[in-house]
């Protein structure tokens, strides 16, 4: 009864207090975490390119679409604290899906797929090349005019390029992909021509698709 009566009669200050500790729980729950799976076939053995979608029960592609890797995981970074809807499935084997509860630390479930059978899907293939399939690349017109020892070259692009490289060699041996630029500089040597060409990759590490323009050649010398 005594504690009851200090309690009440810190008045304000304790209400400050409380609401502070409440306030740093609230956070802590909401944070993201990192979300996974280990798949795995009837004995256990890792099962690459295993499409796995996760997402809620409006959209099961929402945090992500990947496929597994050579040890059978898949993973998506930055999870909100939410009910997920995880589908995995893969060629040959019964798809499965699962339903997991609010979590706001890191997981990797291990999840079994049954030799041949009937389930859910988890198109991932599909939302790639369709996304891939809506930014076809040609470069429309590639411009050159010398500075010093460089030229500063300009393209215009049909589509939208996510990466350029550019080479004195045809088969662009010495070049790397580089951050898509409209306008950029560049040194030939003693090169009489420059080898341009644009691309555009969607997804992410472990599962991707490429669209690359033709290749566009620019006399310098």
């Amino acid at each position: 009864m005594k504690f009851a009566q200090r309690l009440f009669r810190s008045g304000p200050r304790l209400a400050v207090l409380l609401g502070v500790v409440i306030g740093i729980v609230a956070i802590s729950q909401a944070e993201a975490a990192d979300y996974g799976v280990r798949v795995m076939d009837e004995q256990g053995r890792p099962l690459a390119d295993a499409a796995v979608c996760v997402g809620t029960s409006a959209r099961h592609d929402q945090f992500g679409v990947m496929m597994t890797d050579e040890n059978g995981v898949a993973m998506v970074h930055d999870v909100p604290a939410v009910e997920l809807k995880v589908i995995v499935s893969r060629s040959g084997y019964q798809g499965v899906a699962l339903t997991e509860p609010v979590r706001n630390w890191n997981l990797i479930k291990g999840v079994k797929l049954l030799a041949d059978g009937i389930g859910p899907r988890c198109d991932a293939a599909g939302l790639l090349e369709k996304e891939i399939n809506q930014a076809s690349l040609s470069v429309r017109s590639l411009y050159g005019s010398r500075s010093r020892d460089s030229y500063i070259i300009e393209a215009e692009i049909d589509g939208a390029p996510s990466h350029y490289r550019v080479s004195t060699s045809p088969d662009f041996s010495d070049a790397k992909w580089l951050p898509y630029e409209r306008r950029f500089s560049y040194t030939p040597g003693q090169a009489e021509a420059l080898y341009y060409q644009v691309r555009r990759v969607a997804g992410n590490k472990n599962s991707w698709l490429e669209a690359r323009s033709p290749v566009v050649t620019l006399q310098v010398n």
